[in-house]
């Protein structure tokens, strides 16, 4: 019986893996929130070494192939042209440039656990060419599978420089009207007439006829320095970076009750939402 055993045991445990890499991510632990192209996607993680893994069955929500590989004892990841090939129990992976496996050394190990094979989250969704954001503030992961060229742009800086924005300019506003002063300010990251990365945007200053005219009283009285963001400024921001944007793209907003600039009141209204004109 005991010969029998050790004969089977090997083919046993290539089942267990190849189950850990189809079957679904388990129910999400509690604390960090994953979103996937703006929609939440919870998934059971573990935090080694300072860093964040995942089931690689995970990555099927992201549109990227995955498989085991028997002979290489390795998860292996598919999107595209790209591939990676993740050997279990180690801290490197297999990287496919042109017809070439490089072998590159990883921070954290892949893991072999009961509800699938971890393996490290930034790295693999990076070198599939994805783009992932960590808000701590909120302990949110946000993972844009395509179009996140305004998502690239964006550092934890520029986060935190939006979310106090957003509370200087619509702390007691509705949470669509602070969705709108969000989106209006990621609306400009994305214009070629503005600056391309969130603080540039905040801190804008243009010049006519030797008159500096800041883009954001709040930056021009100092209020945002001093501004501490709710935890509903802090959603309300999250949904804007998600995509959810209610004033039809709009690149600018005003109170009409306390400003008399002309530029901004000649600019076509796209709506109003609560004290606020939003406009192109």
């Amino acid at each position: 019986m005991n010969r029998v055993f050790c004969k089977l045991l090997p083919l046993l445990l290539s089942l267990i893996m190849i189950i850990g890499v189809i079957a679904p991510p388990s129910a999400a632990a509690a604390g960090i929130i994953f979103s996937i192209n703006g929609i939440n996607s919870p998934t059971s993680y573990i935090m080694k070494d300072g860093r964040l893994t995942v089931p690689a069955a995970y990555f099927r929500e992201m549109g990227v192939s995955v498989n085991w590989n028997e002979e290489n004892q390795a998860v292996v990841l598919k999107r595209g042209e790209v591939a990676i090939s993740l050997p279990t129990g180690t801290k490197y992976a297999y990287y496919l440039s042109g017809s070439q496996w490089v072998k590159e050394t990883l921070d954290t190990a892949t893991k072999d656990k009961t509800n699938g094979t971890y393996i490290p989250l930034r790295y693999a969704v990076e070198k599939l060419g994805m783009k992932i954001t960590y808000l701590p503030q909120s302990s949110k992961i946000f993972i844009k599978t395509e179009n996140f060229a305004t998502l690239a742009a964006l550092s934890d800086e520029g986060i935190r420089w939006l979310y106090k924005l957003t509370e200087a300019e619509a702390g007691g506003e509705s949470r669509k009207g602070k969705i709108a002063v969000a989106a209006t300010v990621l609306n400009r990251m994305e214009s070629p007439e503005y600056p391309n990365n969130m603080k540039d945007v905040i801190f804008h200053i243009v010049e006519v006829n030797g008159k500096q005219y800041y883009q954001y009283s709040p930056v021009l009285d100092g209020r945002i320095y001093d501004a501490d963001p709710s935890q509903d400024t802090i959603d309300a921001v999250n949904e804007a970076l998600e995509g959810k944007d209610p004033t039809g793209g709009a690149l600018t907003f005003f109170n009409p009750d306390k400003t008399d600039n002309q530029w901004v009141r000649s600019r076509p209204v796209s709506t109003t939402i609560g004290n606020h004109v939003f406009a192109n």
